[in-house]
Order: C-alpha cells, then sequence, then structure tokens
C-alpha cells in the first residue's frame, strides 16, 4: 500500500491534479486512472 500511495505522490499526474487551471481533478476517476496507468507503464506523464 505504501509504495502505491507513493507512486501516486511522486507522479506528475499528481501534479497536474494540484494544478487548477488544468482541471484534471473534474475529470473522472477512470480518466485519470487511464493517465496514472499510462505513466506507470511508459514512466512519463503522456
Amino acid at each position: 500500500m505504501i509504495t502505491a500511495m507513493k507512486a501516486i505522490y511522486h507522479s506528475e499526474l499528481f501534479r497536474k491534479l494540484e494544478d487548477a487551471e488544468i482541471g484534471l481533478y473534474t475529470q473522472s476517476p477512470k480518466y485519470v486512472y487511464c493517465y496514472l496507468k499510462k505513466e506507470l507503464l511508459t514512466g512519463k506523464y503522456v
């Protein structure tokens, strides 16, 4: 569980979620998860 939380909190996606101008936090969890999954698989935010 700790490893999963670290992966999320240290991801580029998390920084995008915190940015109010981008508004990613308003998207559905499924949509956001797709971005996280891509970032974890490729090592970069797509």
